[in-house]
């Protein structure tokens, strides 16, 4: 503090609101007792206080998440006792629990349940508890509550999520999912090279959600709201085409046949052929990246189990020195081959790195 004084110990306690009732409570006539004193929530510092000498009420009623009422015998006086009692909580019979509000705020809609529960009124308990502020030691009349109010409390509120947000969202909804959490594919940018990647990453979300996206027409809407950058502007022709009656999209098929036209990287063998041909280790590929370049586009070149050729166009793409290292170890597959490269790549990082580089 400025004043450089201690804290006072009083100072540390259970956030307190005025829905969340202590525990061991208990509403008779109208009024809260507890421990055979009455009590009311003081509004100017968020506390319950005991109405004789206003001191505040311990953290111990306020540990549980749930209200627990009290029991005559021990939250009421004496004189009170045989006076019939209001309980605060569960509806007689009942077997479900009074929830109540464990939030620090007291802004209307802030419950976290929609139950109907039956209690005494929340605006009769704040003129109470006004005129026990002012009364100052001052006996006041009990108001008399002829029965309980059944309110029903508002659902609680949760901030809509769009299929663009970056957080995780939780699918709870989704059958059989037990809450699992589903980040959103990476965005599409127009680099041909992630096309494949992208419409796959999409297919397994919703193959997943299955329940949420349930319609051809909600894939391909979700899809295109990925797309960004050098996509922008296919993407905006393509919403164009569900303001047509009827829409014209297609089927989610049809839409990823159209996708793999406007953004495949390759169409054909030849140009397959052409590109791995035209990689080289150095400044745009290292080892690690060059291999994995050449992974993806092995598939398009139909010689996936050819491994002479694999090996050879493999090395074609490497220096000469890797190249004659891979070959004096005569590898009989392209795994030997990559991995006789990795190894040279390894034993040259590691001078490298002896020599301070």
């Amino acid at each position: 503090m400025l004043s450089n004084h201690q804290v006072p110990r009083s100072e540390f306690y259970t956030p307190q609101t005025s829905r969340r009732l202590p525990s061991g409570s208990l509403d008779h006539e109208g009024r809260l007792y507890l421990g055979e004193e009455q009590i009311y929530f003081d509004h100017e510092t968020s506390r319950w206080r005991f109405s004789e000498g206003h001191h505040p009420l311990p953290d111990e009623p306020f540990q549980g998440p749930y209200y627990i009422p009290g029991r005559p015998e021990e939250a009421l006086p004496e004189h009170l006792r045989t006076q019939s009692t209001a309980v605060v909580g569960p509806v007689q019979g009942s077997r479900s629990s009074f929830r109540a509000n464990t939030e620090s705020s007291d802004e209307e809609g802030t419950s976290g349940t929609n139950d109907t529960l039956e209690y005494a009124s929340a605006d009769q308990e704040e003129t109470r508890n006004a005129e026990l502020e002012q009364q100052e030691g001052t006996a006041v009349p009990p108001t008399p509550v002829t029965q309980p109010l059944r309110i029903e409390l508002p659902p609680h509120h949760t901030r809509p999520v769009t299929p663009v947000d970056e957080e995780m969202v939780g699918q709870d909804d989704n059958q059989g999912m037990g809450g699992i959490k589903m980040p959103y594919p990476e965005k599409f940018n127009g680099n041909r090279s992630k096309c494949n990647g992208f419409l796959a990453s999409c297919g397994a979300y919703f193959t997943v959600l299955s329940r949420q996206f349930d319609t051809d027409e909600k894939k391909i809407a979700f899809t295109l709201m990925l797309c960004e950058g050098g996509a922008a502007t296919w993407r905006d022709t393509e919403f164009a085409k569900f303001e047509n009656e009827p829409p014209t999209n297609g089927t989610w098929v049809q839409f990823k046949a159209r996708f793999k036209t406007q953004w495949g990287e390759v169409n054909s063998m030849a140009a397959a052929m052409i590109k791995i041909r035209s990689l080289r280790l150095g400044p745009k590929f290292n080892l690690t990246q060059l291999t994995s370049r050449f992974d993806e586009l092995i598939p398009y070149c139909g010689i996936e189990d050819n491994e002479q050729m694999k090996i050879q166009f493999y090395t074609d793409c490497l220096p000469d020195n890797i190249k004659i290292h891979v070959f004096l170890k005569s590898p009989t597959t392209y795994e030997e081959a990559r991995r006789y490269a990795t190894e040279f790549g390894l034993t040259y990082d590691r001078i490298d790195a002896d020599n301070g580089k």
